[in-house]
């Protein structure tokens, strides 16, 4: 049974998968050579040597390119490489042979491969194996074979040794550097993508936490002259004129802070994922819709005196159709409460309904103080803070963000055109491809 350390041994040879491979297919042509090279110079021995366990080094390359016991296989390559040594040494010459340089390699080759204590184990091994094989040489306690007829068969096998090594170790050596940018790059990019996420979370929760702050804000001042409003009248200390101006405060107050709670609550709805499990398809009639959200404002368009024009474009005024109706009102309302926050006393507003293929669209155009550049990129970001409009209307500025949010929740495109000092155009668009679209009256 394999210990836990052999287990992250294991996870280790998965991470390095690619550069294991590509070592062990290294070794297959490394072997193949020298067995090529010793027998063209006439060492017989050598090359029958490495072609027996050149088809052992293709089997465990097979193994490794399709994940089968990895950690055994990267072992028993270990084994067969030192087993290689060995006899090439004892039958190529010795230690004036060119084993020595194998040994180098293999040296190099542990470094790559293994880590933890299973990289110094070899290690050890291979520094005694290559210290007894070296004592028994030279201290004639062990026979070894002189293969070479003569001192250029002896250059050319070292000549052709170390050039085999040298290039073995040039492409490993390139290979893993390449690996190793590539991973660095990755890591980087991973943190870098890692250090976005944290900015983006605490631009959240600030935003959060500013949120509660206006929220208590905005909410005690109209509470808190609403229960002094209340002691008035309960005293009866209020004259008929002023008793319906209060009401018309009253009512004002009301309305902004039925507002800002009604974004608030789709706002955490949204965040919290609820609101995509409330996500329906409901029938009803694009323009009598629309009219009706117009309708509710009737008041604070009148209150500010703006003149208000309904178009409706390339739709028949009977259709019916089946779309996310919750999430498409939440929109629009809030596009309409921004056009009349922000329209100047006595302006004009523009709402248009048209169909234009198979796209839905809305566009509502006011004649407010509209935005430069800088404000437009921010105006769908999170962005908690105190907003007034032109008659002292106040608002947290969810709205915008939380419309873009349910949009795309709905697969629907919001936008927007805006000039300075002029006004103020957004834009909803959304697909009617896949929808349910009847006529008036049928269901």
């Amino acid at each position: 049974m394999e210990t836990i350390k052999e287990l992250n041994d294991l996870q280790i040879f998965r991470i390095k998968k690619k550069l294991i491979v590509k070592l062990s297919f290294f070794s297959i042509l490394l072997v193949f050579s020298f067995g090529i090279f010793n027998l063209s110079i006439g060492n017989l021995i050598p090359a029958l040597v490495f072609f027996f366990f050149l088809p052992l080094f293709v089997w465990s390359y097979f193994l490794l390119k399709h994940d089968k016991n990895s950690f055994a296989v990267v072992n028993g390559l270990i084994v067969m490489n030192l087993s290689i040594l060995i006899l090439n040494f004892f039958t190529n010459g010795g230690y004036t042979g060119p084993t020595n340089y194998g040994f180098f390699i293999m040296t190099f080759v542990l470094t790559l491969v293994f880590s933890g204590y299973l990289k110094y184990t070899w290690l050890a091994v291979l520094l005694i194996t290559h210290f007894i094989i070296m004592y028994l040489d030279i201290y004639n306690l062990k026979e070894v074979t002189n293969g070479y007829e003569d001192s250029t068969s002896l250059f050319i096998d070292h000549i052709g040794a170390f050039w085999g090594c040298a290039i073995f170790v040039f492409l490993v050596n390139d290979l893993f550097a390449k690996n190793y940018v590539k991973q660095s790059i990755l890591l980087e990019n991973a943190f870098k993508e890692l250090d976005k996420k944290v900015e983006t979370l605490e631009e959240v929760n600030h935003g959060k936490n500013r949120l509660l702050g206006i929220l208590a804000h905005d909410l005690r001042g109209p509470i808190k002259s609403t229960g002094q409003i209340l002691e008035l009248i309960k005293k009866q200390e209020l004259k008929p004129e002023e008793f319906r101006e209060v009401v018309d405060g009253l009512e004002q107050q009301y309305k902004e802070i039925d507002q800002t709670l009604t974004n608030t609550l789709e706002f955490v709805l949204a965040e919290l994922g609820s609101g995509k499990a409330q996500k329906q398809l409901r029938q009803f009639n694009p323009s009598e819709f629309t009219e009706g959200l117009i309708a509710a404002f009737s008041s604070r368009i009148q209150a500010k005196g703006i003149l208000v024009s309904f178009e409706v474009n390339g739709l028949d005024l009977t259709l019916q159709m089946k779309l996310e109706l919750n999430e498409l009102e939440v929109i629009l309302r809030n596009l309409l409460d921004n056009a009349i926050k922000y329209s100047p006393m006595s302006s004009r507003l523009t709402v248009r309904l048209m169909k234009t293929g198979e796209m839905l669209r809305w566009e509502i155009q006011d004649e407010g103080p509209g935005m430069d550049e800088n404000k437009a990129s921010q105006l769908f970001k999170f962005k908690v803070q105190s907003t007034v409009g032109t008659s002292n209307e106040k608002g947290v500025g969810l709205g915008m963000y939380l419309c873009k949010s349910l949009a795309e929740k709905i697969g629907a495109e919001l936008s927007f055109t805006s000039q300075l000092n002029k006004g103020t155009t957004f834009i909803l668009e959304k697909s009617l491809i896949q929808q349910e679209v009847v006529e008036k009256g049928t269901f």
